[in-house]
């Protein structure tokens, strides 16, 4: 008789190497984002710009003062020049003695703690410590559903080791952020594994957080919604009652009402500091951004740069 060979199940320890070695391509990508950050941004090659001053403006007072009125903060650094070179003009809105930030929140908060102990180098490295990961797990999970293990890690690690990524993930604008934890959020309820009911409310709790970033993820967050109650309503079985349809419902609520909560006794509409501007775009300005989004994915560069078409097509 011939004998066959059986297949040998894999050891805990042979399923921790493999583990090891599929996250240490995106653990050098975290390494050597955050490295740059740090480094072009005490150097002076990346300096913060933008928008970027007043997030970290909002920051400094949420991590030293424990609030978000940077009416003292913004004069901190007018003498202090901590975050910024020259002077500064606040982006708030004036409630009486205090000044709120304009911009939302959201992203000073995650950034509290990482500005607090190393200031805007810290704040910056701390972003791709977070979207990297994230992105990586997206990217993976979504690979995985045609590729193996090994083809689906080098295939994310292309996706991942690009420019908008390596280089872009330490700005601190919440654009990347969001976009990450959507792929992920998505690629989690389309995945084929049973999904579990703290999955569902980590979901939901995290769907309804986005408008902290922006108050245009509002969008996003009903778009999810939609999706995650028609994947909720396939997935429906005995460990779903009435009470667990009503918390996911609550937790994807909570965050726009607590911004609600938040905007309209301080700036008196439902849109933050910035009011119905937000929805103020001209039409060239839209044009260029349909184009940047949907031909070349940066925005608009070729309208502004028409040499690099040829590059392009």
């Amino acid at each position: 008789m011939t004998s066959h060979p059986t297949s040998v199940p894999p050891t805990v320890t042979s399923r921790l190497t493999t583990a090891v070695l599929a996250c240490l391509p995106f653990a050098l990508l975290v390494a050597a984002s955050m490295s740059l950050a740090v480094r072009w941004t005490t150097s002076g090659d990346l300096p913060i710009i933008g928008d970027e001053p007043h997030y970290l403006i909002t920051a400094a007072s949420v991590v030293r003062d424990g609030d978000l009125d940077v009416s003292n903060n913004y004069a901190y650094e007018s003498t202090a020049r901590e975050v910024f070179p020259t002077d500064l003009a606040p982006h708030a809105v004036h409630q009486g003695s205090r000044l709120w930030p304009q911009r939302m929140p959201g992203l000073s908060v995650l950034l509290a703690i990482p500005f607090g102990l190393g200031g805007a180098p810290g704040a910056r490295a701390a972003l791709p410590l977070v979207i990297i990961p994230v992105l990586a797990a997206a990217v993976y999970r979504w690979s995985r559903t045609c590729l193996g293990p090994l083809d689906a890690t080098v295939a994310s690690v292309g996706v991942l080791a690009c420019s908008p990524v390596v280089f872009g993930a330490s700005q601190i604008y919440p654009d990347l952020l969001v976009g990450a934890t959507a792929l992920a959020l998505v690629g989690w309820l389309w995945g084929s594994e049973r999904r579990s009911y703290l999955g569902w409310c980590l979901y939901w709790s995290v769907a309804g957080l986005l408008c902290w970033l922006h108050v245009k993820y509002l969008a996003p967050t009903a778009v999810l919604a939609a999706l995650g109650a028609w994947q909720l309503r396939r997935d429906a079985d005995a460990r779903f009652t009435r009470a667990s349809y009503l918390t996911f419902g609550g937790l994807v609520a909570a965050g726009p009402a607590l911004f609600w909560a938040f905007s309209i006794p301080r700036f008196g509409n439902l849109m933050g500091g910035r009011g119905s501007g937000e929805l103020n775009v001209d039409l060239p300005t839209a044009l260029e951004l349909f184009l940047g989004l949907h031909i070349d994915q940066v925005h608009g560069l070729f309208v502004q740069q028409p040499i690099l078409l040829p590059g392009l097509v």
